[in-house]
């Protein structure tokens, strides 16, 4: 449980993101199991499922994270603010937030998530000429009828380069158990759609 618990706040679990906006929703992962439920608890926060909560904010930063080296920078809305006429009078300077993971580990993650993306269930992440990332969640909601949330992370940028852009997208309360629903058939062509546009704005695409 220390080591998941751990794992978890590296990538700012169980702390408020400190974004620039108000009240901003601190994603959950349990800090104590019950005795007498045997490993399940556990072995469901393993998987995201039980009492684990995430913002898609949060899970954002964890694809953020594992595309930056481990580092998880603070997420931020403004980048600048101009006076009346236009001059500029505070702008942006990027921060890390949390700098607990080690390279060598997320670099193993991101490949894992470039395969997920190429050959597994993130395939509708892929963005011609891009290095993508990804990696799908379906979460039982404990409905009934069965309902799931939808949601898939990724990274995406020019191969060889670090990435350039990083997302999240939740489609909630989808109809069907977690087999028939996965975040790859139905969230990925958003994030897909979202990363395609900042791609282009940025002139990487």
């Amino acid at each position: 449980p220390q080591g998941l618990r751990e794992g978890a706040e590296a990538f700012g679990f169980n702390e408020e993101p400190p974004i620039d906006l108000p009240d901003p929703a601190a994603s959950v992962f349990p800090t104590e199991f019950p005795d007498d439920q045997g490993n399940g608890p556990l072995a469901r926060a393993a998987i995201g499922q039980g009492d684990v909560s995430s913002s898609p904010l949060q899970m954002a930063l964890v694809a953020a994270g594992i595309a930056n080296e481990g580092r998880v920078m603070t997420p931020h809305v403004m980048t600048r603010i101009t006076d009346q006429d236009g001059e500029e009078i505070e702008t942006y300077e990027p921060e890390v937030w949390i700098d607990d993971i080690r390279p060598d580990v997320a670099d193993v993650v991101r490949r894992g998530m470039v395969e997920t993306a190429e050959n597994g269930t993130a395939s509708g992440l892929l963005i011609e000429g891009m290095e993508v990332g990804g990696k799908t969640g379906t979460a039982q909601v404990g409905s009934e009828p069965p309902r799931s949330h939808a949601w898939i992370i990724g990274f995406a940028g020019p191969p060889g380069q670090a990435p350039e852009v990083a997302v999240a997208a939740l489609v909630e309360g989808q109809p069907g158990a977690a087999d028939e629903q996965s975040g790859g058939r139905v969230a990925a062509p958003i994030a897909r759609a979202v990363m395609e546009a900042v791609l282009a704005e940025r002139g990487g695409r």
